[in-house]
C-alpha cells in the first residue's frame, strides 16, 4: 500500500516528496482507498499552499501506526488552527483565499481516519510549516 502511495505522490511531485518507511512490514486494516485518499489531500494541501518539500513518515509502535505528513509551506495561522478540520472551513487570508477549494478536504480526511478509530491532529512546524499526524489502531 504505501509503495504504491509513494509511487502515485512521486510521479506528482518528484524529488521535492520524501516517504520513509521501517524497514519491516506494517500491517493496517484499513480501507484502502480512504487512507490513500487522506495521505493525498494532506500532500497536495502542503504543495498547493507553499511547500518545497514533503516527508511522509510511517512509525509502528506496539499500539499504534502514526503517520506523519510534514512540510516547510506556509502553514496554518495561530487563527485558523483551532478551526482547519471544521466544515467548509477556509482561512480568512487573502494568501490562502486565492487557492481553489471548497474548506472540505481536512474535515473529510479527518472523518475518514474516525471511521478508522484513528485520529488526524496539526502541529505548527517552526519557523513554518505544518505537522499532519495520523494515527491508527493496530
Amino acid at each position: 500500500f504505501f509503495s504504491s502511495v509513494n509511487q502515485q505522490l512521486t510521479g506528482r511531485y518528484g524529488d521535492s516528496l520524501t516517504m520513509s518507511m521501517p524497514s519491516n512490514q506494517i500491517v493496517i486494516h484499513a480501507d484502502k482507498y480512504m487512507l490513500e485518499s487522506v495521505i493525498n489531500q494532506l500532500a497536495d494541501n502542503s504543495f498547493k499552499y507553499g511547500a518545497k518539500q514533503v516527508n511522509i513518515s510511517i512509525e509502528a509502535t506496539k499500539k499504534e501506526i502514526d503517520i506523519i505528513v510534514s512540510d516547510d509551506g506556509i502553514g496554518v495561522s495561530e487563527a485558523d488552527r483551532p478551526f482547519i478540520f471544521e466544515k467548509f472551513y477556509r482561512s480568512g487570508d487573502d494568501n490562502k483565499r486565492e487557492q481553489s477549494g471548497t474548506g472540505l478536504g481536512l474535515y473529510i480526511a479527518k472523518e475518514f481516519i474516525g471511521l478508522h478509530n484513528g485520529t488526524l491532529s496539526h502541529n505548527h512546524r517552526m519557523p513554518c510549516g505544518s505537522i499532519f499526524t495520523i494515527k491508527l489502531p493496530k
